[in-house]
């Protein structure tokens, strides 16, 4: 998420197009960051709404008030919008921000080019905006006033919370594969030992809940199942995938930074999980490699950690530096999945 359109964000109030909202005044800023630009609004009621927790700690640490969702029945001055690549989620966060715009506030969109800002005016006009525009940064800002109420209804609706996969699961756009079964966590599913796991068993990255409820399914002697996952909104629909259903386990949600969260529960018998391994467009092995040392404290000795990633990633000689014995169970279509199990304390 983070990127240079940030910086275009905050182009009309550098240009004077808009003027500085003044002190007191109630600020949005939605899918917020940490950013040069977010400095200048310190002075007034700043609420910074970011689902992505190592986000959210970063702007904690710097003393910005967060919340993982946009407020109900909020009445804001002005809302800021860091724009999300997938349209639907972008259409939702769009409505839900005007949802708590005053009329007569403001509202200011900003997104990369090659990930749906060039949209972005179009979709604030369908939303009854007159917009101004500007690029830069390789990026594009839109800004407009809200005249009146609206509900937004059908924009709102298509990034929120639905069924899925045939109605198998609930999910939403902007979470990892939202509406469909991920191939890697398949395959995964596929090699684990049914009535394998019991005890203290950990889900890292849960997402809606795929393998979280094919453990909860095969596996009726796991006596706690940990679903944890950065992504707020993942956590949320994993909750409601699981609530309901007749299970003895007992369930704890965790909105959690897996990589360097100080809270981390720890003492599992197993931990499953398809690690994230990119940002945007880009590679980044260090978050699966990540995932694997956190699995290698929160195991008791003699626990196992069983995991998929796509083949290319060069994970085996962490697996082995951080555990006693580590197999690849198998690998195709281009994902391998491993057992690794964890040594005798020294």
């Amino acid at each position: 998420m983070k990127g240079d359109f940030l910086h275009a964000l905050f182009l009309p109030f550098e240009s004077g197009v808009l003027s500085l909202p003044d002190a007191g005044a109630r600020i949005l800023f939605m899918n917020g960051e940490v950013c040069a630009g977010i400095e200048a609004m310190r002075n007034s009621r700043l609420t910074v709404q970011q689902y992505f927790r190592p986000y959210v700690n970063e702007l904690q640490q710097a003393g910005y008030d967060t919340v993982a969702d946009v407020p109900d029945g909020g009445a804001f001055d002005a809302v800021l919008l860091s724009a999300p690549r997938q349209h639907a989620e972008c259409l939702h966060v769009m409505a839900a921000g005007l949802r708590v715009l005053k009329p007569g506030g403001v509202f200011l969109a900003a997104g990369a080019n090659d990930a749906g800002g060039k949209r972005l005016g179009g979709d604030a006009r369908r939303l009854g905006l007159d917009v101004g525009e500007e690029s830069k940064h390789r990026a594009r800002v839109i800004w407009g006033v809200k005249r009146a109420s609206g509900d937004y209804g059908e924009e709102f609706a298509a990034g929120d919370y639905q069924p899925v996969c045939g109605g198998q699961y609930i999910s939403r756009p902007g979470i990892f594969c939202w509406d469909r079964i991920d191939a890697g966590s398949a395959l995964l599913a596929a090699s684990l030992p049914g009535g394998g796991f019991t005890g203290k068993v950990a889900d890292f990255g849960c997402g809606y809940g795929y393998l979280a409820l094919h453990l909860l399914t095969h596996n009726r002697e796991i006596s706690d199942l940990y679903c944890i996952d950065a992504d707020a909104r993942a956590v949320e629909a994993c909750r409601r995938n699981i609530a309901g259903r007749a299970f003895k386990t007992k369930i704890h949600y965790r909105w959690a930074d897996i990589a360097s969260d100080d809270a981390m529960p720890e003492g599992f018998d197993a931990v499953v999980m398809n690690p994230p391994f990119h940002e945007n467009k880009e590679t980044l092995p260090e978050a699966g490699l990540s995932f694997i040392e956190a699995a290698a404290r929160g195991l008791l000795p003699g626990g196992k950690l069983w995991m998929v990633a796509n083949a290319h990633l060069p994970y085996e000689k962490t697996l082995s530096r951080l555990f006693a014995d580590c197999r690849k169970i198998k690998e195709e279509n281009g994902y391998k999945v491993f057992c690794a199990t964890k040594g005798a304390a020294p």
